[in-house]
């Protein structure tokens, strides 16, 4: 994360900026205008990017595609946690002994875990450092990082909700702050889901069954990028969708 922030700090200085190999048709490719820097990250990267976002003095707005938190919840729930879970089930049986050692494992992790930063996304707090904001984007029907891992990093940061967001099953979603499908946000942070039609993920403490997993979706779907992209441009966070986002699977979404 140091290397991130330290990497963000010398691309734009000027020294980088004006420098030959960067430099293309008399102009750089990178911007001194901090209105043109963001940070965009999908899975790990939106995972992660809530540490980011949140510690970054440069960056103000990101997009966090398929992310969550806190992992003790997202990786019982993941298939690419599915054999390392089958070793942790041969030291302890018990389920409630394994949810008691990821619980544990947890404080260790919220040093560097989006559970323990989010607070700071929207609100601000740390020394010298702008409140940002965020959207985070979700896929039902994600079998890598749950849908509940975004809503309780996206929860916590204190981000709004368009009104006909998708939900999964018998879900309710008043715990957010609920806005009307044609508000234009220009504060704070906000969450959207993708509905794709396709099977429910477990809403229990176990990884999904195999089928097409929505995980490589959201980031390809175009009202997805072009949110990110009017958000980015005009700093405002629109629903691309005008209502509920029941979209059809991308052409090119990777099972």
């Amino acid at each position: 994360m140091l290397n991130a922030l330290v990497l963000m700090k010398m691309v734009t200085q000027s020294a980088f900026v004006n420098d030959p190999a960067v430099t293309f048709n008399g102009k750089s490719v990178i911007s001194q205008n901090r209105s043109d820097w963001h940070y965009t990250g999908n899975s790990q990267g939106g995972i992660m990017g809530a540490v980011y976002i949140s510690s970054s003095t440069d960056v103000e707005k990101a997009v966090l595609g398929v992310g969550g938190a806190p992992y003790g919840i997202l990786l019982p729930r993941s298939t690419d946690f599915s054999t390392l879970f089958d070793v942790l089930k041969l030291k302890y049986p018990r389920s409630i002994d394994r949810m008691e050692a990821l619980a544990l494992i947890q404080a260790l992790w919220d040093r560097m875990d989006g559970s323990g930063w989010a607070s700071y996304i929207t609100r601000g707090g740390l020394p010298n450092t702008p409140a940002h904001r965020a959207i985070w984007h979700y896929g039902l029907g994600d079998a890598q990082v749950s849908w509940l891992g975004c809503h309780a990093v996206s929860l916590s940061a204190g981000a709004s909700m368009f009104q006909s967001n998708v939900h999964e099953g018998n879900e309710t979603l008043t715990q957010f702050n609920l806005v009307p499908d044609n508000a234009v946000l220009t504060s704070g942070s906000a969450v959207m889901g993708f509905n794709y039609n396709l099977p429910q993920v477990p809403f229990v403490n176990i990884p999904p069954n195999d089928g097409f997993d929505a995980h490589e979706c959201p980031r390809r779907t175009p009202e997805a990028q072009a949110q990110m992209a009017h958000f980015f441009y005009t700093g405002e966070i629109v629903n691309t969708c005008n209502g509920a986002c029941n979209v059809p699977i991308p052409d090119n979404c990777a099972h």
